[in-house]
């Protein structure tokens, strides 16, 4: 039986041609931003700029720095990071995106696994399966 206690955040739009905006999805509870998943499907030829972040009292985070960005553009790509990021039950998941193909709309997928015991409380959790004594 496992001690941890993952969530699964999917964010997913058809974004329109020449439109900006953001998404956002709560954690649900405090834990640690194990994996993110992005996806931009065919035909955006790097039009679609994605930037994934942590918005916490009204200031945002990037969550990444892809080859000197802080936003991921591609054509039927996915890309997987494992981030190990801390992050508070009232703070949230962010993607921000901007298409900038003047006349076609374009798709994207952004998954982020969320683990609710991160941190302390996991290594703690360990320690107790393998420690006679420990925690009982």
């Amino acid at each position: 039986m496992s001690d941890t206690s993952q969530t699964g955040q999917t964010i997913a739009k058809q974004v329109p041609a020449a439109e900006s905006g953001s998404l956002t999805v709560s954690p649900g509870a405090a834990g640690t931003i194990e994996k993110m998943k992005l996806r931009v499907y065919t035909g955006a030829e790097n039009t679609l700029r994605l930037r994934p972040q942590i918005k916490s009292n009204g200031s945002f985070q990037d969550l990444l720095d892809y080859a000197g960005k802080s936003y991921v553009d591609g054509d039927d790509d996915v890309w997987s990071w494992e981030l190990g990021e801390p992050i508070e039950a009232d703070e949230e998941l962010v993607i921000r995106y901007e298409n900038r193909d003047g006349s076609n709309a374009h798709n994207f997928r952004a998954t982020f696994s969320v683990d609710h015991l991160g941190g302390v409380e996991r290594a703690v959790s360990a320690v107790k399966g393998i420690l006679p004594g420990v925690g009982n």
